[in-house]
């Protein structure tokens, strides 16, 4: 059965709000992150849910550019300021 892609978009696109309205909310360098466990594993469990949805859509034939960024980057506070911003505005077009 295959999904809707506008759910894993949504899902992209929530996870995304999530991870920095709620998650990071007055976190702002990466040594105030790197201390808040929690938080840590919090924005982890986001970037894979973001990740599945965007291999989800590239099986269905829908690449998002920094989508591929998203899915090979290892550093997530990197990928947090760099790539979900760009990500986000993909989405919500």
């Amino acid at each position: 059965m295959s999904k809707n892609p506008k759910k894993y978009l949504f899902d992209i696109s929530e996870s995304i709000r999530i991870i920095l309205d709620d998650y990071l909310k007055g976190i702002d360098s990466f040594e105030a992150y790197d201390v808040r466990y929690m938080v840590q594993d919090a924005v982890e469990r986001r970037i894979i849910i973001i990740a599945e949805a965007l291999y989800k859509l590239r099986q269905m034939g829908i690449s998002l550019p920094s989508g591929d960024q998203i899915i090979n980057r290892r550093k997530i506070w990197l990928s947090i300021h760099r790539e979900l911003p760009a990500l986000k505005s993909e989405v919500d077009k």
